[in-house]
């Protein structure tokens, strides 16, 4: 019998990449788009615990929230949990123009993926990417992130892919996702 849990986002992607993930594990994923405030936090480990603990209250039934973050180095670690803002508000050439004078271009993806079930305390995995940040934009695929990181082992900025391209080169770094679909899978 597959389980089900509920992923709360409103990202079709971030669902789309989830949900195949877990698939493969028996762990079928269900998007519940229920807006759940996000707390102002250093790191995507304490974004994603308090929103799943906050779901899992709000609904009534155990969820699984995933937050990521985009750490440039020598911006000291800039945009960081606020990468979602970033990504509405500034192009890939916003970025290059801040990077002008940067000599260090090495960057680090974080996400962090957590289950909670109501009452108790959230249960976090997380995977970090590393990369740079190309000196130009490129790609059709994604955000101004993805038109500019280079993922440590691929040639390309991670834009330039297609999802299918992806989907081989990139899911299995995705640890996370992964670690919480065996967690899941050891549930009663």
């Amino acid at each position: 019998m597959t389980k089900k849990y509920h992923f709360l986002t409103g990202n079709k992607l971030k669902f789309e990449i989830a949900s195949e993930i877990f698939q493969k594990y028996g762990i079928e994923l269900v998007q519940n788009k229920t807006e759940i405030p996000e707390i102002q936090a250093e790191t995507t480990g304490e974004v994603a615990k308090n929103s799943a603990k906050h779901g899992a209250y709000l609904l009534g039934v155990p969820v699984i929230v995933n937050d990521s973050g985009f750490f440039i180095n020598s911006l000291g670690g800039f945009p960081g949990v606020f990468t979602k803002d970033i990504n509405k508000k500034f192009s890939s050439q916003n970025l290059l123009d801040l990077m002008i004078r940067y000599v260090d271009r090495s960057v680090k993806s974080v996400g962090s993926t957590a289950f909670c079930i109501p009452g108790q305390e959230p249960i976090l995995f997380e995977s970090v990417l590393t990369g740079k940040l190309a000196f130009e934009s490129g790609g059709d695929f994604g955000n101004c992130f993805d038109e500019l990181l280079v993922i440590d082992g691929l040639e390309k900025v991670r834009g330039a892919y297609s999802l299918v391209e992806i989907k081989e080169k990139v899911f299995s770094k995705l640890t996370d996702y992964h670690e919480m679909a065996k967690y899941l899978k050891t549930l009663g």
